[in-house]
């Protein structure tokens, strides 16, 4: 999504220096283990994502490749909340097993003179 969100902004005119990324919580790579199989798909195109999980098996830390995503287009990037799964004032289904609604913004600010 990151990817495809920044390739249609720069099509559509936008400068990679001039996007503000505001990256919110997400699961970490220490809380997201994932078959062998799924973590190689995704790292490949990834290698970002790349972690281990406290259980040792292999994890995907999918915030931190967002964030490698959008600084490597050139976007300023800041990090908001933490993991998901270890923060009980976060939602997670994960850890909760309750469903619940995410949300995403990309929004265009007026240049400024």
């Amino acid at each position: 999504v990151v990817g495809t969100t920044l390739t249609s902004m720069v099509e559509l005119g936008a400068e990679p220096s001039r996007i503000r990324a505001v990256v919110g919580p997400a699961v970490c790579g220490l809380c997201y283990d994932v078959p062998r199989e799924r973590y190689d798909e995704v790292v490949a195109v990834a290698p970002a994502a790349a972690s281990v999980a406290r259980d040792g098996a292999p994890g995907l830390d999918l915030r931190a490749a967002a964030v490698d995503r959008l600084r490597k287009a050139g976007a300023h990037v800041s990090l908001h909340g933490g993991c998901t799964q270890e923060s009980g004032w976060l939602y997670s289904f994960r850890r909760d097993r309750v469903t619940g609604r995410h949300g995403g913004v990309v929004a265009l600010s007026p240049e400024q003179q």
